[in-house]
């Protein structure tokens, strides 16, 4: 069995290494998950396809149990479990019968005007208040948030307190994510349920809505499946395009030329989404399922109650598949990544996340769609290490760029062999960080530096000069 944490910063900064050395032990490998515990997972795209599609050897309950759910774990959890994506058929299409057509193209493009005035409004407020802010925090993760609470039909005045429980549930990262997640869920699933009941009493508009005529006119859904739809469509529809929103503005802090040439012709930008879809795999996993029948597999022997999951990151990296997998390849073509997943479970919200991430729907002008995105040219790295957000990213503001512990001042007089135009980059604890926005300056600079390190006057063993991007 492969030893291997996904959630590790080893893995994270590097996972072309990590997906190598998977790669190596075999196209099928074993590992130990939280929760789940030993699993299966594929390494290879053909593998991943192959599992994906054959949703008879491998399905998503076993006797009526699903993979990952404990006799310990509360009995409202279990209810959440009843949603599409943990049935096998007929009760999966029947579920997304419902909603199916709400996704369909025409009634994503509705929306998007709606969608791109929520996002003007989210980029135009990063610079409100003229200092740093977490793109994560305040774009990525509230753009499909709040996408989501309209799509659903919840009052304006409930957003705030639906987008802060599901917040909450993002940061699961381990058994003490896991528990935090626990005090999420319950108000939430209570404030859900009442909702449904309010729709059906005084009627509404949204997916909700939609739910509750559904379950008026013929049944085919419970409440507990509504409840269990709508926590769904609230991960899937938010967290997953959260990740895809970060990494490719990651990716592009890494990448200025990238940013350079999807700044000379916005057109682009179609193309540049599924490449980041590929390299960034918002969803590295799909979930777990279980063999129904001994198989093989490319050589490796399969049991049946074995549990198997595709990890889609693997397959987007797989080098059979993808030319130079490893680079971040704007221009590619054909891009047959599986971010999306395939068979019966393709992601009901491919258009939504597109559009979320793009904004390139034929009801946008040009011009607008670029605007939107050009706080985003300002953006620069802010290394990895920020507690509560997945990547470390911040706006530019005036002089100081506070990147969360890396300050840039735009000074070139505080070395004497300085040239013009430079910049100089120190690493400091948040504290310091925090000192040195309240008052930028060179001064300001050095007198942090000697208080971080303990040595007055060494600032040249702490700073670390650097051109310009823009010199």
């Amino acid at each position: 069995m492969q030893r291997m944490d996904f959630t590790s910063q080893e893995y994270l900064c590097d996972p072309v290494a990590g997906l190598a050395k998977l790669r190596a032990a075999g196209p099928v490998v074993q590992v130990r998950f939280p929760i789940i515990g030993k699993t299966w997972i594929t390494t290879t795209h053909d593998l991943a396809g192959r599992v994906l599609k054959d949703s008879e050897t491998f399905t998503m309950r076993r006797n009526g149990s699903v993979a990952g759910l404990r006799w310990w774990m509360p009995g409202w959890i279990r209810t959440l479990a009843v949603s599409m994506l943990t049935m096998d058929e007929p009760d999966h299409t029947r579920l997304r019968s419902i909603v199916d057509e709400a996704f369909r193209r025409r009634a994503i493009l509705d929306m998007e005007p709606r969608i791109f005035a929520i996002a003007d409004e989210l980029a135009a407020g990063l610079f409100m208040d003229g200092r740093p802010a977490d793109v994560v925090e305040r774009f990525a993760r509230n753009l499909p948030l709040s996408v989501i609470c309209e799509w659903l039909g919840l009052p304006a005045a409930d957003r705030s307190r639906f987008i802060a429980w599901a917040n909450g549930l993002s940061r699961l990262d381990g058994m003490l994510g896991f528990l935090r997640l626990l005090s999420s869920v319950g108000p939430m699933k209570r404030y859900l349920e009442g909702r449904l009941q309010a729709v059906r009493d005084t009627g509404g508009e949204g997916l909700i809505a939609e739910l509750v005529r559904v379950e008026k006119e013929g049944g085919r859904i419970s409440g507990q499946e509504m409840v269990a739809m709508v926590f769904l469509l609230l991960g899937a529809g938010s967290e997953t395009t959260t990740h895809l929103i970060s990494g490719s503005v990651y990716e592009l802090t890494r990448a200025p030329e990238l940013r350079d040439w999807l700044k000379e012709d916005w057109s682009r930008v179609n193309l540049a989404v599924e490449e980041f879809l590929r390299f960034v795999s918002p969803v590295q996993f799909t979930k777990p399922r279980f063999v129904k029948r001994d198989i093989e597999l490319e050589g490796v022997r399969l049991k049946e109650g074995d549990k198997i999951m595709v990890m889609l990151g693997a397959a987007n990296m797989d080098p059979d598949a993808h030319e130079h997998a490893e680079t971040l390849d704007l221009q590619r073509k054909p891009n047959r990544h599986l971010s999306f997943g395939t068979g019966i479970h393709f992601c009901l919200g491919h258009q939504l996340a597109r559009i979320e991430v793009s904004d390139t729907g034929p009801g946008i002008p040009p011009e607008e769609r670029a605007r939107i995105f050009e706080p985003f040219y300002r953006v620069r790295h802010a290394g990895t290490s920020v507690p509560g957000s997945g990547l470390g990213l911040a706006i530019a503001s005036r002089d100081v760029e506070s990147l969360h512990g890396t300050i840039w001042v735009e000074e070139g007089e505080a070395l004497a062999d300085a040239p013009p135009g430079a910049r100089f980059c120190v690493d400091l604890p948040l504290a310091t960080t925090e000192q040195l926005a309240a008052a930028p300056a060179p001064q300001a600079l050095q007198e942090a530096v000697d208080d971080a390190t303990g040595a007055p006057g060494a600032t040249q063993l702490h700073l670390e000069l650097q051109q310009r991007e823009d010199a």
